[in-house]
């Protein structure tokens, strides 16, 4: 059972390494309760009304993102599969 997220958590002294140093959680209950999507022409997202994020810092060299995908262009299809892995402080 998940757990509610009522606030974010700042790390200092860390700009000399790159990597991912910040990400942004909401709570997924509202974001489904709360829908209010508007994309442009391209498809992206633009706006997400109602939904409040909560920023967490996080030291680069502990946390990462990997993507991975796979295509088959005998039907043109293409799947993307990410697995976002943070150590918090």
């Amino acid at each position: 059972m998940s757990c509610e997220i009522s606030s974010g958590r700042i790390v200092d002294c860390k700009d000399q390494i790159g990597g991912i140093s910040r990400v942004f959680i909401g709570n997924y209950a509202d974001m489904i309760n709360n829908a209010t999507w508007a994309a442009d022409t391209n498809d992206t997202v633009t706006a997400i009304a109602a939904q409040t994020f909560y920023q967490f810092d996080v030291r680069p060299e502990t946390s990462s993102m990997t993507v991975t995908y796979a295509s088959d262009p005998a039907n043109g299809t293409t799947f993307f599969e990410q697995a976002l892995s943070l150590t918090f402080q």
